[in-house]
């Protein structure tokens, strides 16, 4: 078992609320997106899917921007 952090960079092409990464066997405690074009770091709400092994992070809207994710 490890902690750590990472953070991934994503360009968003269309408006969307929510982004979805594969989380095989990933334990997530918080999140949060720093839009490219600054500001302050926005929250994200986390739901993880064993099943699909998938973590879909929500937050009041992505649109066509890079934008970089910190697990």
């Amino acid at each position: 078992t490890f902690t750590g952090q990472e953070t991934v960079d994503l360009d968003v092409f269309e408006p969307t609320a929510t982004l979805a990464l594969n989380a095989a066997h990933i334990t997530i405690q918080r999140a949060s997106v720093m839009p490219e074009s600054g500001g302050a770091a926005v929250p994200l709400t986390v739901s993880l899917d064993s099943t699909r092994e998938t973590a879909t992070f929500t937050a009041p809207g992505f649109s066509g921007q890079r934008l970089s994710v910190s697990l």
